[in-house]
């Protein structure tokens, strides 16, 4: 399995003086098992799909290699299309396409995510950088950077009828 973490980023910043960098890594909440709800950050990390186990690689470097850092586990990041068109679209905006075209399709009923709006996560971003900034000592944080709401009121949120909704169990992706 290849691992893709900010090597290189990393690597760079230390090139600085330790007091003088700050590193901020957005990692993902796939890196929970899933079997409980509202997992806190000293929870156990066990990674059930690849993208998990690559987003736990990346949290170890950036935590053993960074005097100063901030990783953030978010959900699904949702917001307004950006200014240049992504090849893919984002799970809930792909979701809605399916749903508009009267498609069936398959989503987990046992896994609840808590979307995060990404000018929420910006902004707590700026106020992570400014605290640092304006603090001037030492930050090594991390934190659970979901949304309010769990994925499950999603489909009543956009008005599609649950019906649409096959299920999969979470253990099958």
């Amino acid at each position: 399995m290849a691992i893709n973490v900010p090597y290189h980023l990393v690597k760079w910043l230390s090139s600085f003086d330790k007091n003088s960098t700050f590193m901020i890594h957005l990692s993902t909440d796939q890196v929970y098992e899933g079997t409980k709800s509202f997992y806190k950050e000293e929870d156990e990390i066990i990674p059930v799909n690849v993208y998990g186990k690559t987003k736990v690689a990346a949290e170890q470097f950036v935590s053993s290699n960074c005097p100063n850092f901030a990783i953030l586990r978010s959900s699904i990041i949702f917001g307004p299309q950006p200014i240049s068109p992504l090849a893919k679209s984002l799970p809930i905006q792909w979701m809605d396409s399916v749903l508009a075209k009267g498609d069936q399709t398959e989503f987990f009923h046992d896994e609840f995510r808590c979307p995060v709006y990404v000018r929420d996560l910006v902004t707590a971003i700026q106020i992570l950088t400014n605290r640092w900034i304006s603090e001037s000592k030492p930050i090594q944080l991390l934190v659970n950077a979901g949304g309010p709401d769990r994925l499950s009121r999603v489909l009543q949120l956009v008005g599609w009828p649950e019906y649409e909704m096959l299920e999969l169990h979470s253990g099958h992706s």
